[in-house]
């Protein structure tokens, strides 16, 4: 599975669509340093904005309200908690499948069991602060 870096005008019109939890040094390590960020009103301080060519979907990772340029926030290498936007739910999945692919089937597991949300969970990839 490929994947690009690319543009924000491409994920206009996406949303969040899921909740994942990894260290900032492992999504460094997976998809290189964040295309994206900071945002105008300081909600988002870095984000990946990443094309599947293959599949045809776009998704990003991004931080919502825990960065550095907002009220208690902290630094970006202490973020655990990021969100996924995309257009609909295999933006999610894609990203789930891609870290598995890099970090090992088992790295990462997928939750449906709240809401609608889809959680991808990568706790044994956090460091422990």
């Amino acid at each position: 599975m490929e994947f690009e870096l690319v543009d924000i005008k491409n994920i206009e019109g996406t949303s969040f669509q899921g909740d994942l939890f990894i260290n900032y040094e492992k999504l460094i390590e997976v998809f290189g340093k964040p295309n994206g960020g900071p945002s105008g009103d300081n909600k988002i301080y870095c984000e990946w904005i990443i094309y599947f060519p293959e599949e045809k979907i776009y998704s990003s990772i991004y931080n919502w309200k825990n960065g550095p340029n907002y009220p208690k926030g902290g630094p970006t290498e202490n973020i655990i908690h990021w969100s996924i936007g995309g257009k609909d739910n295999k933006s999610v999945l894609i990203i789930y499948e891609y870290l598995k692919e890099k970090l090992g089937k088992y790295s990462c597991n997928l939750n449906t069991k709240f809401s609608n949300n889809i959680i991808i969970d990568c706790k044994s990839e956090v460091k422990k602060q």
